[in-house]
């Protein structure tokens, strides 16, 4: 897809989806009206930028104009503009952030990529945007700083985000059954579940140390979704104290030597908090937009309008070549591969001393986050003086979408490690991939017991990162979850 630079296809295409040889393709598809008005008033105001016009129709559009006129040219005509109009040249302009909301969405809820396209979420974003004064009702426009596209960013994302909340995740929260919701639950979701109720970070690690082996260990019985998920029996409850007392004493976490009941005990509580997590982790749609009051530009979106997407993506590869070995190989393995901290401890543990507990990748992870953000600061601060990061509040804002970026970097980098890796296979193997990728009720179970694909990305993965030879062997349900997002 071409980003629009010129003003007057900003105000009058908008985004559509084609089909072409069973794939997908995007192009802009011009309204001939909104293009002749759009035309007549833009050549009669050369040099007039985008947001410019967009105060220009959301002021049509809320009626703060009795008559709305334009003279243009220098033959003075007049065009006149209806608040219908107005929005649809604001719908057109807000394609863009749609279609962006569409994308951080299909990144964020990798667990509903079954049911939902970039297409279908553009489509919701869409449906949400329209009609666009709805979406922009609380926006100031007597404040000259602020943005209309970033605005409308942030506020159909969290639109969207409601909708998908209150069908898909919430329903998941109660058609779950507690221990099918452990296996659901996402590592970041666990994480912040347990933080919401004010647990100390030693307590946390335990706590996810005891979801993982339960998830390693517990698998769902022929006949059983992951849905209904019964309570583990009393052999298997002794098989998750035994792997949780190995890893406490490998770690040398500071914890008490557990039972079967303690681990019965801290899988509830576990439970508990990740339904109270999900209940309340969105915004009621009953509160609509109301909750968005005058939002100040986000300056990522910004660095994202002034400069194209790969040049964004571009200077964080430039920026990540730039981190010592060990930093980058921590990156891949929590951000390209989702291992916890307490995985890459192991992982790294016979090859580096010095890294081989929780904490001491914790606070390699904080350093190289902040190294890398001050880095992206100081080249944006210098390209772009007009729009200075300098406070808290915007820092924070950067630090997230940063870390987005390099997760999708690393990302990009082992899937280019798993193309190599498919590329040792034989004809045959390939062919069973290819029956995976139709049939994807399958893929997991049968790419977990096939192992020749697992092996070979497993080898280059140590080769790329100069891992000694079987380091990634304990963390193989990993590079099999990985393998299977990719395919």
């Amino acid at each position: 897809m071409n980003k629009r630079e010129d003003i007057i296809q900003k105000f009058s295409t908008f985004l559509s989806f084609g089909d072409k040889n069973n794939s997908k393709y995007l192009f802009w598809q011009t309204d001939l009206k909104l293009e002749r008005q759009m035309r007549h008033i833009a050549e009669s105001n050369l040099g007039t930028q985008a947001d410019f016009w967009a105060r220009y129709f959301l002021k049509i559009a809320k009626g703060i104009f009795s008559t709305q006129e334009m003279r243009t040219g220098e033959n003075n005509s007049e065009m006149t503009f209806s608040s219908v109009m107005a929005g649809k040249h604001l719908s057109a302009y807000l394609q863009e952030a749609c279609f962006w909301t569409a994308q951080k969405l299909y990144q964020h809820f990798i667990f509903l990529r079954h049911k939902y396209s970039i297409e279908e979420y553009f489509q919701i974003s869409n449906s949400v945007a329209n009609p666009p004064i709805k979406i922009l009702k609380n926006f100031n426009l007597e404040y000259s700083q602020a943005n209309i596209e970033g605005y409308a960013k942030t506020a159909i994302i969290r639109a969207v985000k409601n909708k998908i909340y209150q069908q898909d995740v919430e329903a998941k929260r109660t058609k779950f059954s507690g221990y099918g919701l452990l296996k659901d639950l996402s590592k970041k979701e666990l994480k912040e579940s347990l933080e919401s109720a004010a647990i100390n970070q030693e307590q946390i690690n335990l706590y996810c140390l005891v979801c993982q082996c339960f998830d390693e260990i517990y698998q769902a019985s022929d006949g059983f979704s992951g849905r209904s998920l019964s309570a583990p029996n009393q052999k298997q409850l002794q098989e998750i104290a035994l792997c949780y007392n190995q890893r406490c004493s490998q770690l040398n976490f500071n914890a008490n030597l557990a039972t079967e009941e303690t681990i019965q005990e801290m899988l509830t509580i576990c439970i508990k908090l990740a339904r109270e997590y999900r209940t309340k982790n969105f915004l009621p749609l009953e509160d609509k937009y109301e909750n968005i009051i005058d939002l100040k530009p986000n300056l990522w979106d910004i660095a994202i309008e002034s400069e194209e997407r790969e040049e964004v993506y571009l200077l964080i590869s430039r920026l990540f070549m730039g981190v010592p070995e060990i930093g980058q190989i921590i990156l891949k393995l929590s951000l390209g591969l989702n291992l916890t901290q307490t995985e890459i401890a192991i992982v790294l543990g016979s090859k580096y001393p010095e890294l081989q507990k929780q904490y001491q990748i914790a606070r390699q992870l904080a350093k190289i986050t902040k190294n890398l953000l001050s880095d992206f600061i100081q080249e944006w601060n210098k390209t772009n003086p007009e729009n200075l990061i300098h406070d808290d509040k915007n820092t924070e804002i950067i630090k997230d979408s940063l870390i987005d970026c390099l997760q999708l970097y690393c990302q990009r980098t082992l899937s280019n490690l798993l193309v190599r890796a498919k590329n040792q296979l034989t004809n045959q193997e390939k062919i069973l991939l290819f029956a995976i990728r139709k049939n994807k009720s399958i893929g997991k179970t049968t790419l977990k017991q096939s192992s020749e694909l697992s092996i070979a990305f497993q080898n280059e993965l140590e080769s790329d990162m100069h891992l000694n030879p079987n380091s990634l062997f304990t963390v193989n349900n990993k590079l099999a979850d990985f393998i299977d997002n990719c395919l």
